[in-house]
């Protein structure tokens, strides 16, 4: 009965903690740690190609949020990690959308990686130390999504 009270206790607070990590930052090591997991079981339960597309724009709007979070509330130890995270994303779903010629999503997508350019400057441009290198990994999401663009132009 102790076993079955214990097995219960601790599935309990796995799914709490499983709600509560949706909305962690970077710099909530634990549980950013559970929630990145919980994105890639996400992920790897998408079968086709839409819901990958879907679901890697879902992502890319938070990794935008998460750098914002960082720049705002002066969190750079995180940004590089956080940057390589965003442009990941990005890149894979790229990746998807040439790969299946989705020419349905090309559209929005262009329209999204402009949206998030224009986020990227303002957080450069605004970024409040320039001599520190950490505003340079802001300025690499800009960049890598324009080489994006050109790829999703390239099957418009």
């Amino acid at each position: 009965m102790k076993m079955k009270l214990g097995l219960l206790g601790g599935l309990m607070a796995l799914a709490v903690s499983l709600f509560v990590s949706g909305n962690a930052m970077p710099d909530s090591a634990d549980l950013f740690r559970l929630k990145r997991l919980q994105e890639k079981v996400f992920m790897k339960m998408k079968i086709n190609s839409e819901d990958k597309v879907e679901y890697y724009s879902f992502l890319l709007n938070k990794r935008l949020n998460e750098l914002k979070y960082l720049v705002e509330e002066r969190q750079y130890a995180y940004i590089l990690s956080s940057s390589l995270r965003y442009s990941t994303t990005a890149g894979l779903m790229t990746e998807v959308i040439t790969a299946n010629d989705m020419d349905n999503v090309i559209v929005p997508t262009i329209k999204m990686f402009k949206e998030h350019q224009l986020v990227f400057s303002q957080l450069v441009e605004t970024y409040p130390f320039k001599d520190s290198g950490e505003w340079k990994f802001l300025q690499d999401d800009y960049n890598y999504l324009e080489i994006y663009l050109g790829f999703l132009s390239e099957i418009e």
